[in-house]
């Protein structure tokens, strides 16, 4: 078995968009951790290191623009590498875009996505493939 492109911890409070977004970068070979909160993000995040990740915007305890202010504090705080963070929002207006880049985030991926969009995604953060 090859080793998986890369390693994507997907953040998304709703089961079946967490399971599409599991199953698609399996199916593009990335190894995929899920989670259901801002707050599970974190917690991941201090126990595995990731090459990118997939968050929700719109989440009940912590929003992913919160989740990402956190994370870019603490790399700044700790001087760790910077994470690839890609917004995963259905909102796809400009502004709502520039928010989530303004917060900290690298990219944005509107839902409902294609998987060629996903494929494109880790092709930019995670190398070539």
């Amino acid at each position: 078995m090859t080793d998986p492109v890369c390693t994507v911890l997907v953040a998304d409070d709703d089961t079946m968009n967490r399971l599409v977004a599991v199953e698609s970068l399996k199916y593009l070979g990335a190894q995929a951790t899920a989670v259901n909160t801002g707050v599970e993000v974190l917690e991941a995040m201090a126990k595995e290191n990731f090459d990118l990740l997939l968050l929700d915007v719109h989440m009940p305890d912590m929003t992913g623009i919160e989740a990402t202010l956190r994370i870019r504090a603490q790399e700044r705080a700790s001087g760790a590498r910077r994470l690839p963070i890609v917004a995963l929002t259905a909102s796809a207006t400009a502004k709502d875009q520039q928010t989530c880049l303004d917060a900290g985030m690298d990219g944005v991926l509107t839902k409902p996505y294609r998987i060629e969009q996903l494929d494109q995604v880790l092709k930019e953060w995670c190398g070539k493939r």
